[in-house]
């Protein structure tokens, strides 16, 4: 009976979904980071012209760009990854994708620095559903050592997006602000930084359609309950190892480390990308369409170009044996970035502020896909994209929340001159990224002992072959 039922359960195991058709998949999820990124980071490049409508402060700015959408993604990541673990990840995807571009086009009509608060928290909302819905998809999509590539390809939407936002965003600033005024009733002249994000928010509503062309793919690596005799007991028993709080309870160690390694990691990339274009229009005093095209080709070519490295370099380590691969990675990433990442921002001159910003930029990118595949690979399938929605929850307070605001701050009222946000930066950076590197460091242990025990619940779930034909 028992080599029957196994046999039964070979037969019935699910087919990965075809490479055509989980690339497809990947790739309209690479578009939709990338116009997640693009809403999300296009305010950067707009420093000045918000701060001087507004008449706001380097730290009241970074309220906008920094704590008005983290507080929301965070808020919001928990519950919508509930959704992604329950329900179709599809639709969920879609529907934020119409949030956050309705959102963004708000943020062109509003006028005051509350409506402007308000649409980045709107904004937030909508891609908060994006990444935990995404990355379970992929997880269910490809087998272990290739899900490193394609997690590397969906998170390279992150600096695509970032740098066509910096490149198109600094060309569109320009020559909006050539056109004469722009009237809509009920809200009156348009300023060019408003036009700019009306602009950029409609395109969301075409990619939205585009996601009802993807499949779901069936689940994989659901954790079951401990077989108990039935009854009450063995009831409660089943459920409450069926909880997300039990099993993160049992395993706390190695989910706390690699989150706060990864979160206070978080805070130098999101930093370099919020005052970077700042720092490039007031020291070397280049129009933001200069800013934007280099710092924007900085981030396609050489943070890109880091994504798929680190995913590739995961992936290899994993074939030869390292299952600890991912988060060995992300602590040479670490190391590696550190002594960049510190010494760009005081540059004394433009070519060495270059070069070095693109070696930062390089390294920064080698870690953006790790997280997700690192939570990923010690979660079962239930809790994925909830365990993916509390690390972006606490990676984004710290990265997002705290990391533009606490530069901000160490500028305005440490250093006292806003012509110091660049060594405010670096300081930021010599702190925090050994500090990072120190807590991967204390992960490795705990986190092959994790992946050890995933291995027990890891394989596909079974599927009746008629079903599994259908799909």
């Amino acid at each position: 009976m028992k080599d029957s039922a196994e046999n039964n359960n070979v037969e019935a195991e699910p087919m990965w979904p075809s490479p055509r058709r989980a690339w497809f998949m990947v790739a309209v999820l690479l578009v939709a980071y990338i116009s997640s990124f693009i809403d999300r980071q296009l305010i950067t490049l707009l420093v000045d012209p918000i701060s001087q409508d507004l008449q706001l402060s380097d730290t009241q700015f970074s309220l906008l760009a920094g704590a008005a959408f983290s507080i929301f993604y965070m808020s919001m990541g928990i519950p919508l990854g509930w959704l992604a673990d329950r329900f179709s990840r599809r639709l969920l995807i879609m529907w934020g994708i119409l949030i956050w571009s309705l959102m963004t086009v708000l943020t062109g009509v509003a006028n005051t620095y509350g409506k402007i608060f308000a649409a980045r928290m709107g904004v937030a909302v909508g891609e908060a559903a994006l990444s935990p819905a995404a990355f379970s998809l992929i997880a269910d999509s490809f087998p272990a050592e290739k899900r490193g590539g394609a997690i590397a390809v969906y998170t390279m939407g992150a600096y695509i997006g970032a740098g066509l936002a910096l490149i198109i965003g600094g060309a569109a600033v320009a020559y909006i602000a050539q056109l004469p005024p722009i009237e809509l009733p009920l809200v009156g002249a348009l300023a060019s930084w408003q036009t700019t994000f009306i602009f950029v928010g409609l395109p969301g509503l075409l990619i939205a359609a585009t996601v009802l062309l993807i499949r779901e793919p069936p689940r994989r690596g659901v954790l079951q309950a401990s077989p108990l005799s039935n009854g009450p007991d063995a009831r409660a028993s089943k459920a409450k190892e069926a909880s997300l709080l039990h099993f993160l309870k049992q395993r706390w160690k190695p989910f706390t480390l690699v989150t706060l390694a990864y979160s206070f990691y978080g805070m130098a990339p999101i930093g370099y990308m919020t005052w970077t274009p700042t720092i490039m229009i007031r020291r070397f005093e280049w129009t933001a369409m200069q800013t934007g095209l280099l710092y924007g080709s900085i981030l396609l070519l050489c943070s890109t170009a880091g994504v798929y490295a680190g995913g590739r370099c995961a992936d290899w380590l994993t074939r030869k044996g390292k299952s600890d691969a991912s988060v060995r990675t992300a602590l040479f990433s670490f190391l590696l970035a550190t002594p960049f990442a510190i010494a760009a921002p005081v540059m004394p001159e433009s070519i060495s502020f270059t070069v070095m910003l693109a070696l930062a930029s390089f390294f920064f990118g080698a870690v953006q896909s790790l997280p997700g595949l690192s939570l990923q690979l010690i979660t079962p399938n239930q809790f994925r994209a909830q365990v993916i929605a509390i690390y972006f929850m606490i990676g984004n307070l710290m990265a997002m929340g705290i990391g533009p605001t606490l530069i901000a701050l160490i500028s305005d009222y440490v250093l006292q001159d806003k012509g110091n946000i660049a060594l405010a930066l670096s300081l930021v950076c010599a702190v925090i990224m050994p500090l990072s590197a120190l807590l991967m460091t204390s992960t490795l242990r705990y986190y092959r002992n994790s992946i050890d025990e995933a291995r027990a619940w890891a394989e596909p779930v079974v599927t009746p072959p008629a079903a599994a034909a259908r799909a």
